[in-house]
């Protein structure tokens, strides 16, 4: 509650804003499909998120705020929930301004009971899946090569053909 009125750190808006005000929705990308995610507008632009998992029926953003509002940088916490019956799907996020509190959080909270579970935490993989990063996470993967060494000789002691290079392909 008091945490939740805390203004963002550096000034920094909630979502992302156009010139008539409005939040714009986030371009996104994941097995093959791209959609644009109007939920992550709420969200801070430049925040250390984590992955809460292991969430019971009883879990909601109050609670989850509850539990991790006594680090100075928490920002927010949601509870993702199923849309057509808005039962908890049993995971959510929690938003740290600063990157310690983040790991600290992670150190402390991790099999900590939340509601009725303990639960498991993971550093969040969101940004992975704007539209950008993923792009430029492909254009990496197609720039680098394998190439294996082609060497080899003869080794008497063991009778077989063992590769006089690196043992690994690699990159280059």
């Amino acid at each position: 509650s008091q945490a939740a009125a805390r203004p963002p750190p550096s000034g920094l808006p909630y979502g992302q804003q156009q010139p008539n005000g409005q939040k714009k929705a986030v371009k996104r990308v994941a097995a093959g499909e791209m959609w644009e995610d109007s939920t992550l507008a709420d969200w801070p632009d430049n925040d250390f998120r984590l992955f809460v998992g292991n969430l019971g029926n009883d879990a909601s953003d109050a609670l989850l705020s509850g539990a991790f509002s006594k680090y100075p940088s928490f920002q927010r916490a949601r509870v993702v929930r199923d849309k057509r019956t808005n039962k908890p799907k049993g995971y959510g996020f929690v938003s740290f301004a600063e990157p310690w509190d983040m790991t600290k959080a992670m150190r402390e909270m991790d099999n900590k009971y939340v509601g009725s579970r303990p639960v498991k935490l993971k550093k969040s993989t969101w940004a992975d899946r704007n539209v950008n990063s993923a792009k430029q996470s492909q254009w990496e993967y197609h720039k680098v090569k394998f190439v294996k060494p082609t060497e080899t000789a003869y080794d008497s002691t063991t009778k077989r053909y063992k590769r006089t290079g690196a043992d690994r392909p690699t990159l280059r």
